[in-house]
This record gives C-alpha cells, structure tokens and sequence, in this order.
C-alpha cells in the first residue's frame, strides 16, 4: 500500500489513434478544450475494496489511494489544485445541471454520510 505516489505508465483516455498525439504528451495537447479532473480515494475506500458491495465482486483492484489531493501536485513543478470535492459536497451550480435521478441520488447519499463516499475525491488541477 502506498500513499500518493504515481500510478505505473501513462495513462489515456482519448480514443485518438495513437499515432496522433504521444500519450506522453501533456493532458492539455491530448485533449484540446478540456479540464482533467482526476477521481481519489482515500484509506477508508482503498482498505474497504473486498466487502464492498461492488467492487468485491470483481477481480480489479486499487492499489494506491492519495488521501489528500495536492500530493500529486508535487509530482510535476507547477500544478496546484483549484478545487477538491466528495460526491456529497459537490458546488450547487453544478449540481444543478445534474439529472433530477443523479440529484436524488446525491441527496441519498448525503444523508448516508458513508465514510467510502467522503473518503472519494473529485478535483480539479491546474496544469501548467
């Protein structure tokens, strides 16, 4: 188990053909227009993974967990993060703009207050 440290290999999630853009190449150049925002879990998710109602039944697992969000920003000179939320703390505008289903779900899960959702994060970096 291993706190804030870099996942192995580059990872993509454009469907470009690779010859197109190095997937070495920053977020930015891979993905004209848009913003990363990277999902972290925290010890309480990463400990829970094999009872938990889901992900128990499957084979993959986590392997590293980050329980703060501006580690990984010292993996790379310049990167800070703007934003950091939990599902159950998410801004109002944007909730706003969810589905009524996704909405109600939020709430359900606000009122759960399950460490496993507090403990996952959506953040929003800024790169250099």
């Amino acid at each position: 188990m291993v706190a804030a440290t870099a996942p192995s290999g580059p990872v993509s999630v454009t469907r470009r053909a690779a010859s197109d853009v190095p997937c070495g190449s920053p977020p930015r150049d891979r993905l004209p227009g848009s913003l990363p925002v990277p999902d972290t879990a925290g010890p309480g998710f990463f400990g829970a993974q094999e009872g938990h109602g889901a992900l128990g039944k499957v084979a993959a697992r986590t392997h590293w967990y980050c329980p703060d969000p501006a580690g990984p920003a010292d993996w790379r000179p310049g990167v800070r993060v703007v934003a950091s939320h939990t599902l159950t703390s998410l801004p109002g505008p944007l909730v706003d703009e969810l589905p009524v289903s996704y909405r109600e779900m939020l709430s359900v899960l606000t009122a759960q207050r399950l460490p496993q959702a507090e403990g996952y994060r959506l953040s929003l970096p800024r790169m250099p």
